[in-house]
């Protein structure tokens, strides 16, 4: 299967459209989400000593 980009036939391209939104989507969350968890880890500071991030209790 090759990425092919449909020029005239409307259904395949909204179609292809909605298909490539979902998949960058996905992507999107993933980097933002790899991105919130380095940035947690890097703005904290470890525990007294211990090299060790703090759980926060969910409420």
């Amino acid at each position: 299967m090759g990425f092919e980009k449909p020029q005239r036939d409307e259904q395949g391209k909204r179609k292809s459209k909605q298909t490539n939104d979902e998949r960058l989507r996905l992507k999107v969350d993933h980097v933002l989400l790899a991105k919130g968890l380095r940035l947690i880890q890097q703005k904290t500071p470890p525990v007294a000593g211990r090299g060790q991030v703090p759980s926060v209790p969910l409420s």
